[in-house]
């Protein structure tokens, strides 16, 4: 079928929401908290003398977000969509827990009306829920974006993950909000079926520019679980909250070490996200792990009510699991959950480089530069989405289009239709399950949280091999199935994985999220971008020079702001 969407019509495209987001288990507040502005103007705060991600940002992009901010009004409008208040109950009161204290920045309250801090991600997610019930707007699962003779976008093929019906779309311009790719690593902080990396392949595939690929946030702490367990299978890799450790849990080895000693300490447990994940890769590395492949974490020194107060949702779910926080540790281990890379686009108007095709949200690259800071995703999806809708709206005329897709277009549209129903026909030997296992194996293994040259090549080669092994796929089931829903998920996987992996290559130093044990020091000559085109013959890599930051910026970097960095998280 085709939808022609009138003038100033919107279709959303997306996969069946549940109500699991990330954001909600592991720390659903990013909105209030993101720790670059205060109320009375500009700050960028330093984390131990080292300025947090401003020499890697593209110039601007700082001012911009921290002037677009949201507020407390930005996140209450949000949630009020679906008729909550932003503590879940009818208050209006944004809660605040101590991992995302920050002075001056408009917190309210750690918990409100009996709610726990994390419970911003079931707003968000009911809102959406009720927007979508409300409002009768087409869905389908988009399987390409394509840039058409024309030069621009007209549309996207898609097909209902519902009934299998082939969509196609047209439209004067596609937005593309569909996350990152984190879960192409075998241990990852996302549901199995997000972050698979459509949005970055989509926008490669129509002809815009990759950049920053390399840079893939390990959160510390996910859940270290015996994955040959049913009861805890489904929870490998989710997050363990910052907030644990910011309550004062320790991280120790399977000797009862405390070695955080060794790698951090002043900081401990409360050093950046990176540094504290390197420590546990280490010490897992050298032999120091736990059964299930992780270390301990260990708030039990705490009061009991002091942890079932504080850490409500971390106390909740560990019970029901059969362990007692209060009594015995948690074992975690790293887990991908934040991908810095993306799209490249420009940030006053969302735009890709190809005409009417649009991207925001983790899709994208730049702000966050080689490591986020915890909260930053939501300010950013807020605050630059919100500047991107107003652009892209102020395109709209209200007028319906006359004119019908071109007939060569259309052709390519079914063209892409008659692939959808040779992959759904597809009868080889190779499962789209286990491939996706063996990608995510691949990428842990060469190109996760240590990461050098040798490695790096041997995950290029395993990956041209196992790219080999797709042509003999074979999907069990229709268009309606799960197979066939990983086989379409595998093909973007494995774009985002070529790049990230010929990205991470190239980049022979360490900053930020990318840490090269061959090259373990920042290097001055690489304060730049690699980005990523499409070629005659495949990836084609550049690098781009990095501007210098706005007075503005750099005066609020002088002044020298500091903050532990787990306020931040």
């Amino acid at each position: 079928m085709s939808d022609r969407l009138a003038g100033g019509a919107v279709a959303v495209a997306e996969r069946p929401l549940v109500t699991d987001a990330p954001g909600r288990a592991g720390d659903g507040r990013g909105g209030e908290r993101h720790g670059l502005a205060g109320v009375d103007g500009l700050r960028v705060v330093e984390r131990h003398g080292e300025r947090v991600g401003v020499h890697r940002e593209r110039a601007g992009l700082v001012g911009v977000l921290v002037t677009l901010r949201p507020r407390r009004d930005d996140c209450r409008s949000l949630l009020a969509v679906g008729g909550i208040g932003a503590n879940g109950g009818g208050s209006g009161v944004v809660a605040v827990g101590v991992s995302g204290e920050f002075d001056g920045a408009g917190v309210e309250g750690r918990e409100v009306g009996g709610h726990g801090v994390d419970v911003a991600g079931d707003g968000c997610i009911h809102s959406h829920l009720v927007a979508r019930r409300d409002g009768a707007i087409p869905v389908g699962r988009v399987r390409k974006a394509h840039r058409l003779d024309d030069g621009r976008v007209l549309g996207a093929a898609a097909y209902d993950m519902d009934d299998g019906h082939l969509i196609l779309f047209e439209a004067d311009t596609v937005v593309l909000a569909a996350g990152g790719y984190t879960s192409v690593f075998s241990r990852h902080s996302s549901r199995d079926d997000e972050n698979t990396g459509d949005g970055p392949a989509l926008a490669y595939e129509a002809g815009a520019r990759l950049m920053d690929m390399e840079f893939v946030q390990f959160h510390p702490t996910g859940m270290a679980v015996d994955e040959t367990d049913p009861e805890w299978a489904p929870w490998a890799g989710r997050l363990v909250t910052e907030a644990v450790r910011g309550e004062g849990g320790r991280l120790l080895n399977a000797d009862g070490e405390r070695f955080m000693e060794e790698y951090s300490p002043d900081q401990m447990e409360l050093d950046a996200r990176d540094v504290v994940a390197r420590a546990i890769a280490q010490e897992l590395r050298e032999g120091r792990g736990t059964g299930n492949g992780g270390v301990y974490l260990d708030i039990s020194h705490r009061d009991d009510d002091y942890i079932k107060s504080r850490l409500p949702r971390m106390y909740e779910r560990f019970m029901d699991l059969g362990v007692d926080i209060t009594e015995e540790p948690m074992e975690v281990a790293p887990t991908a959950h934040y991908s810095m890379g993306g799209v490249d686009i420009d940030f006053d108007t969302g735009e890709t480089g190809v005409s009417g095709l649009y991207a925001v949200g983790e899709t994208v690259a730049g702000v966050h530069g080689a490591n986020r800071l915890g909260g930053n995703s939501l300010a950013e999806t807020v605050a630059i989405g919100a500047l991107v809708g107003d652009h892209v709206a102020a395109q709209v005329t209200g007028d319906d289009r006359d004119d019908a897709l071109p007939a060569g277009q259309r052709a390519i549209a079914e063209r892409e239709f008659r692939s959808l129903q040779e992959l759904a026909a597809s009868d080889g030997d190779e499962t789209p399950e286990g491939l996706l296992a063996d990608l995510g194996d691949l990428l842990w293994e060469h190109a996760g949280i240590l990461r050098n040259e040798e490695s790096l090549s041997t995950g290029l080669e395993e990956l041209h091999e196992l790219r080999e092994r797709t042509g003999n796929i074979g999907v069990d089931g229709d268009r309606t199935s799960l197979s066939f829903e990983l086989a379409v998920d595998l093909f973007f996987s494995l774009t985002v994985a070529e790049a990230l992996l010929l990205s991470a290559h190239k980049r022979d130093e360490s900053r930020g999220a990318h840490y090269r044990t061959d090259a373990p020091s920042v290097d001055p000559e690489w304060r730049r971008n690699i980005l990523v085109d499409r070629g005659d013959t495949g990836l084609e890599l550049t690098t781009r020079g990095v501007a210098e930051p706005s007075d503005e910026v750099s005066e609020a970097v002088d002044v020298g702001y500091e903050l532990d960095y787990h306020h931040l998280e």
